[in-house]
């Protein structure tokens, strides 16, 4: 959550995350997303959570999949 969002480091951590994602989400097309202003609130598409975390990095406090 640390690294820079140019890195391998992060970009691997997104893939990782989002494969987890699908792989655990009741519905892989609607999933909480974890950027700090949607706060796990909205509800968005793999595509959408993932474009969110790489230009808004996740919410640091964010510690359970929900």
């Amino acid at each position: 959550m640390d690294a820079n969002r140019l890195s391998t480091k992060y970009l691997n951590g997104v893939d990782e995350f989002i494969k987890f994602v699908i792989e655990h989400a009741n519905n892989s097309n609607r999933i909480k997303c974890l950027w700090i202003r949607c706060r796990c609130l909205d509800k968005v598409m793999t595509e959408v959570l993932r474009d969110h975390l790489f230009i808004y990095k996740i919410d640091k406090d964010y510690t359970i999949w929900k």
